[in-house]
């Protein structure tokens, strides 16, 4: 069980996209689409490099109109796992679910929701009420979001969303307000660029220095397409 949601902030080319990137290339590498299913959110264009991965519920949504509807049936879905453990009294969540079915039955995948800028998202009030509410039973449910922001101030992360992601990954940031509006403290400000991340997990109180993984953006799309082809042959 992945059991967690994450939200990554930072400054253009600050690795914040890389980070999107490589979690989402590492996502195909090791899961077929019957074990993890991916929805992407993208309203500034950056993963159309995955458009053909078999793990897409969806078509990659870039409009304001199929955004809110993608995170509207991401919370109906929600719902709909959330009432099937119900009904089931030993199952309290999905992972158990899949360890206790039956011959007949099917497993029921994780989902990882992409979204590429939260800026962009969270100035409709629906789509916001979707995610927190999908947010808030997703470690019962296995729906997973995993949310990025060029722009980490005030009102691109309003409380509801501070109050529901603990665990957050910080890239270089122009100003010590914006450190300490994302991660409580200061120190993203004065981070490399390139890689360079502070992340807080909900697990401790510490924050971690740590160095982001590196793809070439270029040759992201020939790597989709082997990846594609191993999960063809699995």
């Amino acid at each position: 069980n992945f059991g967690y949601n994450l939200l990554v902030g930072g400054n253009m080319l600050s690795g914040a996209g890389m980070f999107r990137r490589v979690s989402l290339l590492h996502l195909i590498k090791k899961y077929t689409p019957e074990r993890v299913q991916v929805i992407l959110i993208d309203s500034i264009n950056q993963m159309s490099d995955f458009d053909e991965i078999p793990h897409l519920i969806s078509p990659r949504a870039t409009k304001q109109e199929d955004i809110v509807n993608t995170l509207n049936w991401c919370r109906e879905e929600s719902d709909r796992r959330f009432n099937l453990l119900e009904s089931r009294d030993k199952e309290r969540s999905i992972l158990n679910y899949n360890r206790h079915i039956n011959g007949d039955e099917e497993v029921i995948p994780d989902i990882f929701i992409f979204i590429s800028e939260l800026g962009d998202v969270v100035s409709n009030e629906s789509a916001l009420r979707s995610i927190i509410q999908t947010v808030q039973i997703s470690r019962a449910t296995s729906i997973h979001f995993i949310i990025t922001t060029q722009r980490p101030g005030k009102e691109t992360i309003p409380d509801l969303i501070k109050d529901n992601f603990f665990n957050r990954i910080a890239f270089q940031m122009p100003y010590k307000e914006e450190s300490e509006l994302f991660i409580g403290k200061t120190g993203a400000e004065e981070l490399l660029g390139q890689g360079d991340m502070l992340f807080m997990d909900s697990y401790s109180d510490k924050i971690h220095h740590l160095q982001g993984l590196y793809f070439p953006v270029d040759d992201t799309k020939d790597k989709v397409k082997e990846l594609i082809k191993l999960n063809e042959n699995i």
